[in-house]
């Protein structure tokens, strides 16, 4: 009979021997696990809901973590509670880390786009991004990403402001974690997600990440009471009922979108 004590709370099981020895073992370099821990630790002082999660979802989300080698320091990773479940969502500079690793990419750039800045996208490719950085730049109202690949291959992506809000509205932390705290880089992060999938170069590694972090992110949700099964479909259900009301003015129109 096993002699291994179960923990009883997810604050048992964090500061438990056996989880620390299962992220060393996870992470790519094992001497990482401490300061691993520590992030542990402090994102979960942070958001005390967490400590409520349930033990299992807690070192799920953990060892996931580990096993991407990024760390949940709320700049690569974030750990979110929903409920009583945990769960783990990478944060921009988080699928960055993943995708140069990979050593297909050369560059990767995503930026916001502002009212006062000079921006121009034609034909697929970003011809101008001017900012004056000695006025305000204005409400932002776009955003997009560039990736150059080690051969020189180019490609660019942009969404418009309305597009990434109906993505924040469909986010099951919408109105709170990252969106709420680091909204400018979720926007960076959504555009390049919609980027991603017009990459089929981009390694399966990095492909896995972005699939995994929409099932986190968006789940098996509702939509005003609604059962909606993905991430696409809350986004359309979302879109659909923006179209339906009186457009702000200035807004940005949203297109119809394509998928996440």
């Amino acid at each position: 009979m096993s002699n291994a004590i179960i923990p009883k709370n997810a604050s048992e099981l964090v500061r438990s021997e056996g989880l620390q020895n299962q992220v060393a073992k996870a992470l790519p370099d094992k001497r990482d696990a401490e300061r691993f821990m520590r992030c542990v630790v402090t994102a979960c002082n942070k958001n005390p809901k967490l400590w409520d999660c349930t033990p299992g979802s807690v070192a799920s989300v953990i060892l996931q973590a580990a096993q991407w080698g990024l760390m949940p320091d709320g700049h690569h990773a974030h750990l979110i509670p929903y409920g009583n479940d945990a769960t783990l969502q990478f944060d921009y500079k988080g699928i960055l880390a993943l995708i140069m690793r990979s050593g297909e990419v050369a560059h990767v750039y995503a930026d916001v786009v502002c009212k006062n800045d000079k921006y121009r996208f034609n034909l697929g490719k970003v011809e101008e991004h001017v900012v004056d950085l000695s006025s305000d730049r204005g409400e932002p109202y776009a955003a997009y990403s560039i990736v150059r690949f080690k051969d020189g291959e180019t490609s660019a992506c942009q969404m418009s402001k309305a597009e990434i809000e109906a993505i924040r509205k469909a986010s099951r932390s919408g109105s709170s974690g990252p969106w709420a705290t680091y909204p400018l880089e979720m926007w960076k992060k959504t555009v390049f997600k919609r980027h991603a999938k017009w990459l089929p170069r981009l390694p399966r590694e990095v492909q896995q990440a972005i699939q995994d972090d929409n099932q986190a992110e968006f789940g098996s949700r509702t939509v005003d009471g609604q059962p909606v099964q993905s991430a696409a479909e809350a986004v359309k259900e979302v879109v659909k009922k923006a179209k339906a009301e009186p457009a702000p003015q200035q807004e940005p129109k949203a297109d119809d979108p394509i998928d996440i």
